[in-house]
């Protein structure tokens, strides 16, 4: 890449808006987890990013995949997911399982239903 194409590229990502949430929180924010157990983690689905007052599933799959991530030490290489209910916002519980783990790839899976409950107020 020529010179003058990487310091254009670079001078327009320094120019793009933070993707942030309703309450004013950057994604790298919002799709953070702590881990509270071995296989558990816990974060939260914060407002904004929002369907019909439910969180977009690529927003669900973040928080997920971060988790994945953490217990495999590494990051994901590709994700699959299928939604069974709507997420709203609150606090979640990621429970995960490592099913095979090879010399280059580590099949994670998220494993039992994980839950988020609804903010009161």
């Amino acid at each position: 890449m020529p010179d003058a194409t990487r310091r254009a590229a670079r001078a327009s990502a320094s120019r793009r808006p933070v993707a942030s949430y309703g309450d004013g929180v950057r994604f790298s924010e919002a799709t953070a987890v702590r881990k509270v157990g071995e296989s558990r983690y816990e974060g939260t689905v914060h407002d904004g990013g929002d369907i019909g007052g439910n969180a977009n599933g690529g927003y669900l799959m973040a928080i997920a995949a971060r988790a994945m991530a953490d217990h495999a030490g590494r990051p994901p290489l590709t994700v699959t997911g299928h939604y069974l209910r709507p997420g709203p916002p609150g606090d979640c519980v990621i429970d995960v399982a490592t099913i095979k783990t090879g010399r280059r790839i580590v099949t994670v899976r998220r494993f039992r239903r994980s839950t988020c409950r609804r903010r009161r107020g």
